[in-house]
């Protein structure tokens, strides 16, 4: 995957599927991003309906990046940021979103303080 600057922010989400597929994601428009190798998706069949689809490698499971469905049309991908060296994000900002909580019509809360990755 390929990404064309450093991000301005990465967000470290608590929802479910954050916390379960250890993410962290930096957001992009589709047109900027290069996604190389076989990818397969997935779509959380317990959200009515579901919204994104999270896309994981082929060949070793790693959750690569997600995209919007029909029902929640964006101009924007999350990108895995855990995926790139610490360089990628050295001085960008890291946000906590309460996405545990999210009500998806609000923007998520914020559960601590950002900091700056080093």
């Amino acid at each position: 995957m390929a990404i064309p600057r450093k991000p301005d922010v990465v967000l470290d989400c608590n929802c479910t599927w954050c916390s379960k597929t250890g993410t962290r994601w930096a957001y992009f428009s589709p047109a900027e991003i290069t996604v190389s190798g076989e990818t397969r998706q997935y779509a959380n069949k317990d959200r009515d309906p579901a919204y994104i689809a999270l896309h994981f490698c082929a060949i070793c499971g790693c959750v690569t990046h997600w995209t919007s469905l029909p029902i929640w049309e964006q101009d924007k991908q999350g990108v895995n940021m855990r995926l790139f060296e610490d360089s990628a994000v050295a001085g960008v900002e890291l946000r906590y979103s309460d996405g545990r909580n999210w009500n998806r019509r609000d923007p998520p809360g914020i559960r601590r303080a950002s900091e700056v990755l080093p």
